[in-house]
C-alpha cells in the first residue's frame, strides 16, 4: 500500500499538467530575480480585474501594458472615451506580420505622441483580446462605432497609407485615478529595451526608440515612470 502511495506521489510530481506544476512555476519565476518594490503613490491598484469584480486582478508584473503610437488629438479623444476604440497600424497584408509574443496579454495601454512625449493619463482594455481589420473594415467600424470621434482625422491620414494596411484594434477607455496622470518618456523607453532583452519578450528586431511600431512592458514597470 505504502508504495502504491509513493507511486502515485512520483506520477503526481513528474505530471507538467498540473495545478501544482503551475504554482511551482509562477513562485520560480517570482523570485528569479530580487525586485524591490514600486511606490506608486497615492494610486490605487485595485484588486478586482479590469474585466469584471468576479475576477482578481493580475500581479502587476503580468499586466501587459501596450505602448503604441498616437498621431492627433482625435485618436487620443477616440481611445479615452467610455466606448472607445484604438487603432494600431501592424503593417501590410503582403508577406508575414511581426506580431509581438505578448501582445494578446494586453490589458492596458500608453499612447505615445510627437516628440517623444507620453500622452497623459492610462488606457484599461473594456474586452479582453484584440481584433485585426483591414484598412477597408477598420474604416467600416469606425463609422459605425466611434461617433464621429477621429473618424475624420483617420481618413486624412489614411489616404497616405498603403491599402494593404492591417490594424490591431482595442476597446478601451480612460483608467479611472490615472486621468492626467504624466509619465516620465526616457524612464518608459529604458524600460522597454530593459524588457525586450528577455529573448521571450523581444522582437524580431532592434525597432529602436522612435519606432512607431507597438511595444509591450507589464504595468509593474509603468509605475517606475511615474510623474509625482
Amino acid at each position: 500500500m505504502v508504495l502504491n502511495f509513493l507511486d502515485t506521489v512520483i506520477e503526481h510530481l513528474a505530471n507538467r499538467t498540473t495545478a501544482r506544476e503551475r504554482v511551482s512555476y509562477h513562485i520560480s519565476e517570482s523570485y528569479k530575480l530580487k525586485e524591490a518594490p514600486v511606490s506608486y503613490g497615492t494610486h490605487q491598484l485595485p484588486e478586482a480585474d479590469v474585466y469584471g469584480s468576479a475576477y482578481r486582478a493580475l500581479p502587476p508584473a503580468e499586466d501587459m501594458v501596450l505602448v503604441a503610437w498616437c498621431n492627433n488629438q482625435a485618436q487620443l479623444a477616440l481611445a479615452q472615451d467610455n466606448q472607445g476604440l484604438l487603432y494600431v497600424r501592424l503593417g501590410r497584408r503582403r508577406g508575414a506580420l511581426l506580431v509581438h509574443p505578448n501582445l494578446a496579454r494586453v490589458r492596458h495601454i500608453l499612447l505615445r505622441k510627437q516628440g517623444a512625449i507620453v500622452a497623459p493619463g492610462l488606457l484599461k482594455l473594456r474586452e479582453a483580446g484584440v481584433q485585426i481589420f483591414t484598412r477597408s473594415a477598420l474604416r467600416i467600424e469606425l463609422q459605425q462605432h466611434a461617433k464621429g470621434l477621429g473618424v475624420a482625422a483617420w481618413e486624412a491620414s489614411a489616404k497616405l497609407d498603403e491599402d494593404e494596411n492591417i490594424y490591431a484594434v482595442f476597446r478601451t477607455r480612460s483608467a479611472p485615478g490615472w486621468v492626467g496622470q504624466e509619465w516620465h518618456s526616457d524612464t518608459l523607453m529604458d524600460l522597454i529595451e530593459q524588457f525586450e532583452s528577455d529573448r521571450r519578450n523581444r522582437v524580431l528586431e532592434n525597432l529602436g526608440r522612435t519606432s512607431p511600431n507597438p511595444r509591450i512592458l507589464p504595468l509593474q514597470s509603468v509605475l517606475m515612470c511615474l510623474k509625482k
